[in-house]
């Protein structure tokens, strides 16, 4: 992998934690074990990825509905 290709993955790791840091909060939470932390930080994980992955694919291809990412009951607002 090239200089510029490391340095670019680096850039994307970094935006990832400024997500889950910054987004989800993740230092606010206050649980004290590790049984409570770790499946806070696993559902949050995914959460900024999720978050990092729609924003990048956003930016690359602003003219591609939602629906190539989300199902209709993810993005609809579907009354009772």
């Amino acid at each position: 992998m090239s200089r510029g290709g490391c340095y670019l993955c680096r850039w994307q790791i970094e935006i990832y934690f400024k997500v889950l840091k910054s987004g989800c909060k993740i230092e606010e939470r206050q649980l004290e074990t590790a049984e409570r932390i770790k499946p806070c930080i696993a559902l949050y994980m995914i959460v900024a990825w999720r978050v990092l992955f729609v924003t990048m694919f956003g930016r690359e291809c602003p003219d591609l509905p939602c629906t190539a990412l989300f199902e209709d009951n993810e993005w609809k607002l579907e009354s009772p």
